[in-house]
């Protein structure tokens, strides 16, 4: 039986229904939502399948159901929190391995503005100017409909492509022609405002590449069941009965390049000192990023030229790339632990969206979301672990000792 066929072997689910944010260790924390239908249907991450409900026992089984890269099998059950906010435990296997890790969700009931549990706001990520198109969790781009509303439904081809505008912390999308996209009479939106109206964006991040769009009123973008975008305030319980919910996907398609941050001083010519050090700076950071699994990255020399002036204007950052120099080729504990320090220190300093977008827009488009997921992820876990996931890339270490070696022929043993 496919995924998308979602027949109930077993009836009761439903007094579960609702929107869970789920959990477990497998997955590297936020597993996609989890949406129970009023009619007992269910899917994860988008992904609808078959299941059993034990109502007496309020316990739910499902078996090889495939859900991102992976076939999965979970045993859990349902109950209530001392706040009676529905909850549920239980495990989750990855067959491919037959390991079982727990897997917890709870009941979404409430989301400040600028936060998503586990979601991360990108909006530094964008730029006045980016030219973005959107995609949903049926896989369909947003476009606009006759009557100027907003539908989730066209092909890639037929997408419609937005202009991102910075507003504060917040972002408008407008087309083309000047108009805004806001909330029309029928609390659907629409794509033909004026900017005085226009709706106050937040563009979430989750930890499994999925964006969510939030509002400055605490609502989100949702699909309905006609694939029309709709804000729904989450503690609404409306928003229990529609199939597709939360999940979009952001693609860029012309960003709008940063100006290359020259360091000052810097003749047009570069110094052979100058190549190497944007050399070993492209590596610990878009390098790190190819041998993260994103894939082939494009980068010249202006791109890398940016990369040495960003980190530069940063002391924290730059201590980092210090410290990578002297200590690479001597310990490669500390140097692995100088290199997750640097991809921290470049999220909590908030350079990484300056240079993610550097190396990003060489490549003219790219997609929002697994790419700097993991990143983040580097970013965010316990240094232990970072350290642990860097120290795996045995290629990409080999080749930092021979940009360090090359920096250190040229340049000497220190960094400035």
């Amino acid at each position: 039986m496919k995924n998308s066929e979602t027949k109930v072997t077993s009836t009761g689910l439903n007094n579960w229904s609702g929107i869970y944010l789920t959990n477990t260790t497998n997955e590297g924390g936020y597993f996609g939502s989890m949406i129970i239908n009023d009619d007992s249907s269910i899917e994860i991450a988008g992904v609808a399948f078959p299941y059993k409900f034990d109502a007496d026992k309020n316990v739910l089984t499902f078996t090889s159901v495939k859900i991102k890269k992976d076939t999965v099998s979970a045993k859990v059950t349902f109950d209530r929190d001392p706040s009676g906010n529905m909850v549920f435990a239980g495990t989750l296997t990855i067959e491919a391995n037959g390991k079982a890790e727990n897997f917890t969700g709870s009941e979404i009931v409430d989301i400040p503005p600028a936060s998503l549990q586990n979601a991360v706001n990108i909006n530094e990520m964008f730029t006045t100017g980016d030219k973005v198109t959107i995609s949903g969790s049926n896989d369909m781009f947003m476009t606009i409909k006759d009557g100027g509303f907003l539908v989730c439904d066209a092909s890639k081809e037929e997408a419609f492509e937005f202009t991102i505008e910075k507003s504060g912390d917040y972002v408008h999308l407008s087309n083309a022609s000047g108009a805004y996209v806001s909330l029309n009479t029928d609390d659907m939106y629409g794509n033909d405002f004026p900017k005085s109206e226009a709706a106050n964006f937040l563009i979430l991040l989750n930890l499994n590449g999925t964006v969510v769009l939030s509002t400055k009123e605490r609502s989100l973008c949702i699909l309905n069941p006609s694939s029309k975008i709709i804000p729904n305030s989450i503690s609404s319980t409306g928003s229990k009965t529609l199939s597709q919910l939360l999940e979009f996907s952001i693609h860029v398609t012309n960003p709008v390049a940063l100006s290359i941050s020259r360091p000052v001083g810097v003749a047009p010519d570069l110094s052979p000192c100058e190549i190497a050090t944007g050399s070993l700076a492209f590596h610990v950071t878009g390098g790190l990023f190819l041998a993260l699994g994103i894939g082939p990255i494009l980068s010249d020399g202006e791109v890398r030229t940016g990369i040495v002036g960003l980190l530069r204007s940063n002391p924290v950052a730059w201590s980092y790339v210090q410290q990578i120099v002297v200590l690479a080729g001597t310990n490669k504990k500390k140097t692995v632990a100088a290199i997750a320090g640097l991809v921290g220190a470049l999220y909590h300093q908030g350079l990484l969206w300056s240079v993610m977008k550097l190396i990003l827009s060489t490549a003219k488009w790219f997609v929002i979301g697994e790419i700097l997921a993991k990143v983040i992820e580097i970013a965010i876990i316990p240094q232990a672990e970072a350290v642990e996931l860097i120290s795996s890339m045995s290629v990409w270490y080999i080749q930092l000792g021979i940009y360090v070696k090359d920096y250190k022929d040229v340049c000497g043993n220190s960094v400035s």
